[in-house]
């Protein structure tokens, strides 16, 4: 009789095992749609894309390549992907842009998902799903809004002499920090507009 619980106990952990990974697939909620083996998408991040943009189509990273707009020059973003380990995986822009058709009729920013909606982490979590539930499920993923909101009042003491945003605005970390900005020079509108974009 014990040896038959114990068979039985033991013939479950695969499929618990399937189970949380199913659950941690392209983030919590797992995958809402196929884009045409463009990779699972979750309902977060469709949430993220334009009107504009949620009609649009897939269309590949080719007519972002070099004889467009991203993608002249040895410093071109396109360029650029191609060194990455995204490029090495088969990560296009859309996977992370979002569908591209509009935007490759009529190039506006309403129509592709760029800053700030593109430092969500619902986007890096269609690739990413258990390192995202991690981090959600974690104190780094709460926002606490009042440094926030003070870089938005008072730029001058919240955002560039105590830099209380600089740890609670990711947002803010990467274009100031990552992105090589000295903040000392940052004029206050700058800081504040920054602020404003986590919020959004």
């Amino acid at each position: 009789m014990k040896d038959r619980r114990f068979i039985t106990l033991f013939a479950t952990i695969p499929l618990i095992g399937a189970i949380l990974a199913i659950q941690s697939c392209a983030g919590v909620g797992g995958p809402t749609t196929l884009n045409g083996g463009q990779g699972s998408v979750t309902a977060d991040f469709l949430a993220l894309l334009s009107d504009a943009q949620r009609s649009a189509s897939y269309i590949g990273p080719q007519p972002c390549s070099a004889d467009t707009c991203h993608g002249s020059g040895p410093d071109s973003n396109y360029t650029h992907w191609q060194s990455t380990k995204h490029f090495a995986n088969n990560v296009t822009c859309e996977n992370c842009h979002g569908p591209g058709s509009a935007h490759q009729a009529n190039p506006t920013s309403d129509n592709i998902l760029t800053f700030p909606r593109i430092a969500a982490p619902v986007v890096c979590a269609q690739c990413h799903g258990p390192i995202y539930d991690q981090y959600k499920f974690s104190l780094h993923s709460q926002l606490i809004e009042h440094p926030v909101d003070g870089a938005i009042t008072s730029p001058e003491s919240t955002g560039r002499s105590s830099r209380c945003i600089a740890c609670h605005g990711g947002l803010f970390r990467t274009m100031t920090y990552d992105g090589d900005l000295d903040i000392a020079t940052m004029p206050a509108e700058e800081i504040q507009q920054i602020a404003e974009d986590i919020l959004t």
